[in-house]
């Protein structure tokens, strides 16, 4: 079986910046919203706290307190702390809607990171009820070629594919794709997510020849500064995912070590490790290494545990992945042990 990457990339933009004034406030938001698409989200969120704290007391500076909120809420989430997220998320709403309203293009674009968040939690419903309002905000608040509204087409893409499966999202991620193309001042980061959020759909759709075509022009399109950056890393670790799936493991190894290191080195103990972490590890069972994929599986399943929680889709994953690896190594016992704890998570989701 082959391990499919479920890792979107969704950041929305500081949305401090339509009221910059000069001084302390806005320069940390800046500077927050600078390391934030880096993918660098510690320092980034060190940055978003300290302007949170230069605000006066609320309820003054409600708009700015809700934009450097919902970018925290944002940060939380592409860390995996989707509870935290969550809280996060609802504060910045509260905030909007005491300053511009619920029919305002603010409260689109941090409906949509609420949106975001409940899918990350696997509550799908609701996050389709929450975009499809977004949205619904968003066709008569926001540019059609902005890059807000071209993150709110992404994330109900997202949300379509996980509530519904890869076929019915492949036109909603195209459709984001052209939207993020179409943005005039769209950067290299922006187009690389948005191929490589193509990419990861074709590939949960068996067209593997298409996944690697944007997976390849998603990483291409990056300076390499920003090939250890996270959209970098989610690029690079949708190649290797897609070039096991080929069967091509002599460019899928030469690929592995490196984007192992630096997933270690920028990203440890985050979703997007265990993600990589899933993908060398399937080289190794494939070639009968199993004591070397099971070291990995039961990494990545710790770092699901510890992200996401004990009850989440994605530890269910994890679990069977190291259980199937476990029944090779002849560890029968600990392999049943770890089924039941899958079955028993299915068992709740439905």
């Amino acid at each position: 079986m082959h391990r499919i990457v479920y890792s979107l990339i969704l950041i929305l933009p500081a949305a401090i910046a339509a009221d910059r004034r000069p001084g302390t406030v806005d320069d940390l938001a800046a500077e927050g919203a600078r390391l934030y698409s880096a993918g660098a989200f510690a320092p980034a969120a060190d940055r978003f706290r300290a302007a949170l704290a230069a605000l006066p007391p609320a309820p003054a500076a409600a708009s700015e307190r809700a934009a450097i909120l919902a970018n925290l809420a944002a940060i939380r989430r592409d860390s995996g702390d989707y509870q935290e997220a969550e809280h996060l998320s609802r504060e910045s709403l509260r905030y909007i809607v005491a300053a511009h309203g619920e029919q305002s293009a603010r409260y689109a674009i941090g409906l949509g990171i609420l949106a975001s968040i409940h899918s990350n939690r696997a509550n799908y419903w609701l996050a389709e009820e929450r975009i499809d309002r977004a949205l619904a905000i968003g066709r008569d608040t926001l540019d059609a070629s902005s890059r807000e509204y071209a993150n709110l087409l992404t994330i109900r893409a997202e949300i379509i594919w996980r509530r519904h499966g890869c076929r019915k999202a492949m036109r909603p991620f195209r459709e984001a794709l052209e939207a993020v193309e179409h943005i005039p001042d769209a950067g290299p980061v922006e187009l690389a997510r948005a191929r490589q959020n193509t990419a990861v759909a074709c590939l949960n759709c068996g067209h593997l020849e298409s996944a690697l075509r944007y997976a390849d022009s998603a990483v291409t399109a990056l300076p390499a500064e920003a090939q250890s950056s996270y959209i970098g890393l989610s690029a690079r670790n949708s190649q290797l995912s897609i070039l096991v799936r080929m069967a091509a493991l002599d460019r899928a190894a030469a690929l592995a070590e490196p984007l192992l290191a630096d997933a270690r080195r920028c990203h440890a103990d985050q979703p997007l490790l265990a993600a990589v972490l899933g993908n060398v590890a399937e080289i190794h069972e494939i070639r009968h290494e199993y004591a070397a994929a099971a070291t990995l599986l039961e990494e990545a399943l710790h770092i699901h545990e510890r992200t996401l929680g004990t009850a989440h889709p994605k530890v269910a994953g994890a679990l069977i992945d190291y259980a199937r690896v476990l029944r090779k190594l002849q560890q029968t016992e600990e392999a049943q042990s770890l089924e039941i704890r899958a079955r028993a998570i299915a068992q709740t989701l439905h």
